[in-house]
Formats: structure tokens, C-alpha cells, sequence
């Protein structure tokens, strides 16, 4: 039996998004699975207006879908939360399934405002973790090969900044090293070599 990660829609309509997310489970437990619905049961003791335990409970998911085998998405849009756990899954390696008759990310996508430096830096000091904004930003924010900015290590478009604050986070608080963005434009960045040499050693010791 694997387990399997139900990736679903919690707000809203929260009695029809709970009730179809226990049809998802029978769905996969009817498959020979072990579903695993963190949404079903993490607003049984944590509160999803309060913003601090929001946030823990993301967390929770994301530790969760560690040890699960597969990402089912289900439901009729992809929410805030959803985007989260996908590109996290995404981003580890973990195979993300489509299920029939739903709209995927390319087709719904959501406008995205970059944040600016500072934005980021009040989020992470907020949150209190070990990221360095500056690094986060940076890693984000300067082009790619390909002339991008804010796209995943995929070269997808980034959709929710405070979630990949979150994930960052959640695997120590550093940057993937196969972006070779950052160290492909030095021009565009004045750092000293302390700077960069810095920069080398955070990336080589990361693991996302």
C-alpha cells in the first residue's frame, strides 16, 4: 500500500470542500491507498484564521508529503494552499497526479506581484526563521539563462512568494544549488568576493 497525499481545496465552501475531500479519500483507500488529508483533520485543534497556526499548518503538509509516495490534486480550481504543496512536491521530486475532469495550474493561472526586498524581509523576521532575505530575494529576483525572473528551479513561474518562504524554511532555510542563475551574472550583482565566497558555501551545503 502507498500513501497518498490528497491535495484539495479546505476554503470557501468549507462543509462541501471537507465532504469532497472525504469522497477522495474513499477514492483512493477503494484503490488499494492510504490517503493522507491533512485539511481533514488539522482544523480539528488548529485555527485557519489565525495566520501563525495557518502557516504550522502548511508546514505540516509539507513534512507530510515527505513520506508519501504520490500527490493526488483533486477538486474543481487549485487554491492558494494547493499551489504550495504542488510546487513542493514538484520542487522534491514527488510525482503530482491530475485527476480527471480538474483544471490544472496553466489553466488557471493567477496574477502574480513580485514583492519587494523589503516585503520579503519583514515577512521572513516576522516568521523568525534562519533564511537570509537577501539570498532568498536575490535567488529569486535576478535573471536566469533564459532572462526570467521568479521561477522555481522547473523554470516555473512562482505564484505565492510567502510559500516558497515557507519551503525554503522548511529544508534549513537556503536555495536550491541547480539554479545556475547565481552564479552566471556577477555583473549584475556587486558583491565583494567574501561576498560570493559566502554565497558558493550556503549553496553547496543546502539540500532542496
Amino acid at each position: 500500500m502507498k500513501l497518498i497525499y490528497i491535495c484539495s481545496p479546505y476554503r470557501g465552501n468549507t462543509a462541501a470542500n471537507i465532504k469532497a475531500a472525504k469522497q477522495y479519500c474513499r477514492s483512493a483507500y477503494e484503490q488499494g491507498h492510504i490517503p493522507v488529508a491533512p485539511h481533514l483533520y488539522l482544523p480539528q485543534f488548529l485555527d485557519d484564521e489565525n495566520p501563525t497556526e495557518r502557516d504550522f499548518a502548511l508546514r505540516i503538509g509539507l513534512r507530510l508529503i515527505d513520506h508519501c509516495s504520490e500527490v493526488w490534486v483533486h477538486g474543481d480550481k487549485i487554491s492558494e494552499g494547493m499551489h504550495g504543496e504542488i510546487e513542493y512536491a514538484e520542487a522534491t521530486g514527488k510525482p503530482v497526479k491530475y485527476l480527471p475532469g480538474i483544471k490544472t495550474r496553466k489553466s488557471s493561472p493567477r496574477k502574480f506581484t513580485p514583492p519587494t526586498y523589503e516585503e520579503v524581509a519583514a515577512y521572513i523576521a516576522e516568521r523568525g526563521n534562519k533564511i537570509d532575505a537577501r539570498q532568498f530575494y536575490e535567488y529569486f529576483s535576478t535573471e536566469n539563462e533564459s532572462g526570467e525572473t521568479w521561477v522555481d528551479s522547473h523554470g516555473q513561474p512562482v505564484r505565492n512568494w510567502k510559500q516558497k518562504v515557507i519551503t525554503w524554511e522548511s529544508k534549513g532555510g537556503h536555495a536550491r544549488a541547480d539554479r545556475k542563475s547565481h552564479f552566471m551574472n556577477y555583473n549584475q550583482r556587486r558583491y565583494s568576493a567574501e561576498e560570493l565566497k559566502s554565497i558558493g558555501r550556503n549553496l553547496l551545503e543546502e539540500d532542496i
